[in-house]
């Protein structure tokens, strides 16, 4: 009786890249149990074989996907923009939310100042941000809702006032609810010592000198 021995299946023609030589390169690796990778070799191109179709069996048909040196790969990856997961989050916070949590504190014996810290200068910080995240376009945003009154004269002036002063700092259209000549206050010093108001009436930004509130040159620092 004659020795059964298994036959070894063999792969197709596969061409896996080019060296720097003339021969195409060999394919490393092991296929159907034989080791191919030729004795001597020792220069070859690295490569990555990109599939181009429904996967198959090992040996079933030919390859027909592209051949990408490691470099090109690599190439291809950091060429690929970065991806700022921070820009598809819009307006988190706006002036008329902020508004409406005055008119709550307002009405709970909150003061003017406290409104001023606690609302307007509030609404700068998340204007701030905003602003960082998605530039001016999304920023605007904050002030696209018209706040609703706050109860007090002074504070719907502010939010009037803060949104046109950043809309002529920053370029873009103040909405027509900040333009509202309603909108105005009698000589307020939002937080301003008596000390400072000589300054206050000197400095205060245009849009916030015009609807009667008065601010130092320090009024809308933020830390």
């Amino acid at each position: 009786m004659k020795a059964w021995h298994p036959r070894l299946r063999t792969a197709p023609d596969i061409s896996t890249g080019v060296r720097s030589g003339s021969e195409p390169a060999p394919l490393r690796g092991r296929l159907g149990g034989v080791d191919s990778t030729p004795p001597n070799t020792h220069h070859r191109e690295e490569v990555v074989v990109v599939s181009q179709g429904p996967s198959q069996g090992p040996f079933e048909g030919r390859f027909q996907g592209e051949v990408l040196p490691i470099g090109e790969l690599l190439q291809r990856v950091l060429a690929q923009p970065p991806h700022d997961p921070t820009s598809d989050v819009g307006v988190l916070h706006t002036a008329a939310g902020n508004a409406a949590a005055c008119a709550e504190l307002l009405a709970e014996g909150e003061s003017l100042n406290g409104c001023w810290r606690f609302g307007i200068l509030q609404t700068l910080d998340d204007y701030t941000s905003t602003l960082r995240r998605g530039g001016t376009v999304l920023a605007a945003q904050v002030f696209t809702d018209e706040p609703a009154p706050t109860g007090s004269v002074e504070v719907d002036a502010a939010f009037a006032a803060l949104a046109d002063h950043l809309a002529e700092r920053d370029g873009w259209q103040a909405p027509a609810w900040a333009l509202d000549p309603e909108r105005r206050a009698e000589d307020w010093y939002p937080d301003v010592p008596s000390t400072w108001r000589a300054e206050a009436r000197r400095d205060s930004p245009r849009a916030f000198a015009q609807r009667g509130i008065h601010l130092t040159s320090r009024s809308l620092n933020r830390a």
